[in-house]
């Protein structure tokens, strides 16, 4: 229910929601906001601006496309990736990463 509710107000306040992981998890939280390469198992890849996460690391990618292994790319739009699914998680613009203290 948390992740259906995260959903909902990622897509109608753009600007009121990071995660809904309770900030476990700093350096993915980095990524939100920025454009992300997600590899999912078989192989799949996955490009789009990572919009949410949560703590299952289920993603809420917007403007995704697949990027398929003879070079085509297939729009996707707004996708949810069930985080069991993903293998990776990669950014694709340079982000600055701090060392994290526990």
């Amino acid at each position: 229910m948390v992740l259906k509710e995260a959903l909902y107000r990622s897509l109608t306040e753009p600007d009121a929601l990071k995660s809904v992981s309770g900030g476990s998890m700093p350096l993915l939280e980095k990524l939100v906001g920025k454009q992300v390469l997600v590899v999912l198992k078989g192989g799949v890849r996955i490009r789009g601006q990572l919009r949410c996460f949560d703590i299952h690391i289920n993603l809420l990618l917007e403007q995704a496309e697949r990027l398929h292994k003879d070079g085509s790319v297939e729009t996707l739009g707004t996708i949810l990736i069930r985080g069991d699914n993903v293998v990776a998680i990669s950014p694709i613009e340079a982000i600055e990463i701090e060392e994290v203290s526990e």
